[in-house]
Protein backbone atom coordinates (compact mmCIF):
# COMPACT_ATOMS: atom_id res chain seq x y z
CA UNK A 1 0.00 0.00 0.00
CA UNK A 2 1.06 3.32 -0.68
CA UNK A 3 -0.09 7.21 1.21
CA UNK A 4 0.38 10.36 -0.83
CA UNK A 5 -1.28 13.75 -1.38
CA UNK A 6 -3.97 13.31 -3.71
CA UNK A 7 -4.79 17.14 -2.93
CA UNK A 8 -6.01 19.92 -0.86
CA UNK A 9 -9.40 21.35 0.31
CA UNK A 10 -10.48 24.94 1.08
CA UNK A 11 -13.03 25.45 3.69
CA UNK A 12 -14.59 28.61 4.43
CA UNK A 13 -17.11 27.67 7.03
CA UNK A 14 -15.68 25.76 9.35
CA UNK A 15 -16.66 22.65 8.46
CA UNK A 16 -16.38 19.85 5.96
CA UNK A 17 -19.01 17.06 3.61
CA UNK A 18 -18.73 14.07 2.68
CA UNK A 19 -21.24 13.43 -0.09
CA UNK A 20 -21.69 11.58 -3.23
CA UNK A 21 -21.65 14.40 -5.91
CA UNK A 22 -24.96 13.01 -7.50
CA UNK A 23 -26.80 14.65 -4.69
CA UNK A 24 -25.34 18.00 -5.14
CA UNK A 25 -27.03 17.90 -8.69
CA UNK A 26 -29.65 19.69 -10.46
CA UNK A 27 -31.54 16.13 -10.12
CA UNK A 28 -31.71 16.37 -6.31
CA UNK A 29 -31.75 20.52 -5.74
CA UNK A 30 -33.16 19.75 -2.41
CA UNK A 31 -29.51 18.81 -1.07
CA UNK A 32 -27.65 21.77 -2.65
CA UNK A 33 -28.37 23.55 0.99
CA UNK A 34 -26.71 20.49 3.36
CA UNK A 35 -24.71 22.20 5.93
CA UNK A 36 -25.48 20.91 9.21
CA UNK A 37 -24.35 21.60 12.69
CA UNK A 38 -25.78 25.19 12.46
CA UNK A 39 -25.89 26.03 15.74
CA UNK A 40 -24.65 23.15 18.07
CA UNK A 41 -21.35 21.80 19.56
CA UNK A 42 -21.55 19.05 17.50
CA UNK A 43 -18.00 17.88 16.11
CA UNK A 44 -20.16 15.87 13.15
CA UNK A 45 -23.40 14.71 11.96
CA UNK A 46 -25.13 11.86 10.07
CA UNK A 47 -26.72 13.14 6.72
CA UNK A 48 -29.87 11.52 6.53
CA UNK A 49 -32.06 11.01 3.32
CA UNK A 50 -35.50 12.39 3.28
CA UNK A 51 -37.02 9.07 4.07
CA UNK A 52 -34.82 9.41 7.38
CA UNK A 53 -32.10 6.71 6.65
CA UNK A 54 -28.68 7.39 6.63
CA UNK A 55 -26.28 7.37 3.97
CA UNK A 56 -26.70 11.14 2.35
CA UNK A 57 -23.33 12.23 3.80
CA UNK A 58 -21.52 13.11 7.11
CA UNK A 59 -20.85 16.84 8.16
CA UNK A 60 -17.68 17.73 10.52
CA UNK A 61 -15.82 20.94 11.54
CA UNK A 62 -12.37 20.93 10.02
CA UNK A 63 -9.81 21.34 12.34
CA UNK A 64 -9.02 24.75 13.46
CA UNK A 65 -11.77 26.47 10.86
CA UNK A 66 -11.44 27.85 8.03
CA UNK A 67 -8.13 27.36 5.69
CA UNK A 68 -6.47 24.49 3.47
CA UNK A 69 -6.30 21.20 4.45
CA UNK A 70 -4.23 18.29 2.86
CA UNK A 71 -6.40 15.06 1.26
CA UNK A 72 -4.50 11.65 1.49
CA UNK A 73 -5.19 8.51 -0.38
CA UNK A 74 -4.04 5.36 0.19
CA UNK A 75 -3.53 3.38 -3.11
CA UNK A 76 -3.38 -0.68 -3.20
CA UNK A 77 -3.49 -3.11 -6.26
CA UNK A 78 -6.35 -5.32 -6.00
CA UNK A 79 -6.37 -8.60 -8.09
CA UNK A 80 -8.71 -8.38 -10.73
CA UNK A 81 -9.04 -4.26 -10.59
CA UNK A 82 -6.08 -3.12 -10.69
CA UNK A 83 -5.13 0.19 -8.29
CA UNK A 84 -7.51 1.85 -6.50
CA UNK A 85 -7.69 4.28 -3.67
CA UNK A 86 -8.63 1.79 -0.14
CA UNK A 87 -8.70 4.70 2.24
CA UNK A 88 -9.06 8.55 2.14
CA UNK A 89 -7.92 11.01 4.86
CA UNK A 90 -7.91 14.57 5.61
CA UNK A 91 -5.37 16.17 7.82
CA UNK A 92 -6.94 18.01 10.14
CA UNK A 93 -4.38 19.27 12.62
CA UNK A 94 -0.65 18.55 12.11
CA UNK A 95 0.18 15.72 14.20
CA UNK A 96 2.92 17.75 15.69
CA UNK A 97 0.64 20.70 16.95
Amino acid sequence: MTRKLIGRVGVDSGRLLIIDPFYLSGTWGEYNKIYGLDDNDELFEQLNYPLGHEGLGVVFRSGLGDGKYNVYGTFKEIPGWGTRITKVEIELIDEES
